[in-house]
């Protein structure tokens, strides 16, 4: 009998266990995962954000059908969501920045303006500057220090 007995409960643990479905994740699930790996090591938030947290709230949007541009806006929503002065880009938006063809900074690619207030104060009005090399930053500052 106590031999029985141990052969049923062997099966039984043996049986149960063979007949959980394992959680096979999505390739967007994989994306996620991957971004966050990145994210968590590299965010100068690394050791007081819940990244877990925000990472389970990203995964609830997506779907196993949801494409690449779906899934990095919730990413990009997300870095902000952690840091307002982090940011990811795409493939395409990095080649963009990086050769000078973003639509954004085509026309004006150092958006700022100087000039003189009532004949004794100057006035400099410039937005953020986001260079991907060193020839872009120094063309920035020397289009600055011209104004200035």
């Amino acid at each position: 009998m106590k031999h029985s007995l141990k052969v049923t409960i062997l099966f039984v643990i043996f049986g149960t266990w063979g007949c959980v479905e394992k959680h096979v994740a999505s390739d967007s699930e994989k994306y996620v995962k991957q971004a966050f790996d990145s994210i968590r090591t590299f965010s100068i938030h690394r050791t007081t954000y819940n990244f877990d947290s925000l990472e389970s709230e990203v995964l609830d949007k997506l779907s196993d059908t949801s494409n690449r541009n779906e899934i990095h806006n919730e990413l990009k929503l997300a870095i902000k969501a952690i840091d307002k002065h982090s940011y990811m880009l795409t493939k395409e938006e990095f080649e963009n920045l990086s050769t000078g063809k973003d639509p954004k900074t085509m026309n004006n690619p150092f958006p700022f303006e100087g000039k003189i207030l009532e004949e004794k104060y100057a006035y400099i009005s410039l937005d953020g500057f986001m260079g991907m090399d060193s020839i872009s930053s120094d063309n920035y500052t020397d289009s600055l220090q011209r104004i200035v």
